[in-house]
């Protein structure tokens, strides 16, 4: 286990490697940042977003919470309860019909990240700046632990926005091409 100390020797060791990659790489690092993503995703300790998707600092906006929930309070000690109960709930049939418990588990895990991609769809904000501008667009990727593989899930948001355009007030689904 990494103690308090070794944490700021590594530190130090990483800001020498930057410096000795590039001497200008803090200088540039302080002039700001535009990225073009926004990465949501868990808060799980062991790999950085900018690891997993092979970019430089200043390249993403990252924002981390317990099990990557989107929700309009954003009280990140509801996002446990949320993941635990509420994607299982709405996804009870399919994921209780999978035997082998570790594609079960898989599966909660991509129904929770499409559940969180809608969560940011119906946002207020994202909704009129899609429709005046057509972004931001959203992506459902999924971490695989064990590959080190970023997956696309390829959601089709039109056809999962159909069913709950109504509920929401959502713009006419023609419009919606997420």
């Amino acid at each position: 286990m990494t103690s308090y100390d070794n944490i700021f020797e590594n530190n130090r060791r990483w800001l020498e490697s930057k410096k000795a990659k590039d001497k200008d790489f803090f200088k540039k690092l302080s002039q700001g940042q535009n990225p073009d993503f926004l990465y949501i995703g868990c808060s799980d300790s062991r790999v950085t977003a900018e690891e997993l998707m092979g970019v430089n600092a200043g390249e993403v906006f990252v924002h981390r919470n317990i099990a990557n929930l989107i929700n309009n309070t954003d009280l990140n000690v509801m996002s446990i309860i949320n993941y635990t109960v509420d994607v299982y709930r709405l996804h009870k049939t399919e994921l209780n019909e999978i035997v082998d418990e570790h594609q079960r588990y898989n599966r909660l895990i991509e129904l929770n990240v499409e559940e969180q991609c809608l969560n940011v769809i119906k946002t207020a904000a994202v909704q009129k700046s899609f429709l005046e501008k057509g972004y931001p667009l959203v992506h459902g990727w999924v971490f695989d632990i064990y590959t080190g593989r970023l997956i696309d899930m390829k959601i089709n948001f039109t056809e999962k926005l159909k069913g709950i355009q109504e509920i929401y007030n959502l713009a006419d689904n023609k419009d919606l091409t997420f």
